[in-house]
């Protein structure tokens, strides 16, 4: 079982999770990062496979170095709308391959200069 917690803090959000990683492939436990930070801003949390969640930091990466070759400032809506899409695509092609999302986002995003953060299920 993963746990992950996600804190609004004054200055921005903390994301904690274990490090214990289970793959389909093998039975045997390793322990790495569960928590990605690819975003300038984002942090992202990830329960399940391991292999999902490599394929996951993929994508994240990938939509990362587009936004970073366009020259594009990262809109938090375009992010979540990214992050709900690569997890709609799972969904639909490794149905069995179940996993969970816990963002927290930075203040720099909002107007009201809150941070958040958000749980996709």
């Amino acid at each position: 079982m993963t746990l992950i917690m996600g804190a609004r803090c004054i200055n921005g959000v903390v994301l904690v999770a274990d490090k214990r990683i289970i793959s389909r492939e093998n039975s045997e436990p390793v322990y790495s990062e569960k928590i990605t930070g690819e975003i300038k801003g984002v942090l992202t949390g990830f329960s399940g496979d391991r292999g999902t969640f490599e394929l996951f930091r993929n994508r994240l990466r990938n939509y990362t170095k587009n936004i970073k070759e366009s020259e594009k400032a990262a809109d938090i809506d375009d992010i979540i709308w990214q992050l709900h899409e690569i997890k709609t695509s799972f969904l639909n092609s490794r149905g069995s391959y179940k996993f969970e999302l816990m963002i927290g986002v930075s203040s720099r995003f909002y107007k009201d200069g809150k941070s958040s953060s958000i749980s996709f299920l």
